[in-house]
């Protein structure tokens, strides 16, 4: 895969990426499938924000995932619930203030590279907490 251009280096790894999932035959998460459909349309937007632009939007989004995990109530039902709604409001309040200031055109390049890092980043942390969760009641029996 080195030497191809950008582009083409991304294309090839997704098909690398779906040829695994198809040979596992792994059940998909209805979630990443949006999210993949999402990348495909809106590749051209994504490639228009910078690499440091994408860390800063992970770090708020990882951020405020912490920070509503560490605060959340001791249910870990609720804490997963806290945690994800104290994630998700940064990228509403982004949609907020951009409906009502800017145009789609001006607006767009920054939605939607924060709105799809927040659901990858939502999405990992939802299988990880649903891995704990999984496995600790199993193993507080043992």
């Amino acid at each position: 895969l080195t030497g191809l251009p950008p582009t083409a280096g991304f294309i090839a790894k997704l098909r690398l990426f779906l040829a695994g999932l198809s040979t596992y035959q792994v059940e998909p998460d209805p979630l990443m499938i949006v999210v993949l459909v999402a990348l495909v349309a809106l590749f051209p937007i994504l490639l228009q924000t910078g690499v440091k632009s994408y860390l800063v939007i992970a770090l708020v989004s990882a951020t405020a995932l912490a920070i509503g995990h560490l605060f959340g109530p001791e249910d870990p039902a609720l804490k997963t619930v806290v945690a994800v709604e104290c994630g998700v409001r940064h990228p509403a309040l982004a949609v907020s203030i951009a409906v009502a200031n800017f145009t789609p055109q001006l607006a767009l390049p920054v939605l939607v590279p924060c709105i799809i890092t927040f659901i990858a980043l939502a999405t990992i942390y939802l299988k990880w907490r649903g891995r704990s969760e999984s496995s600790g009641p199993s193993m507080a029996n043992k």
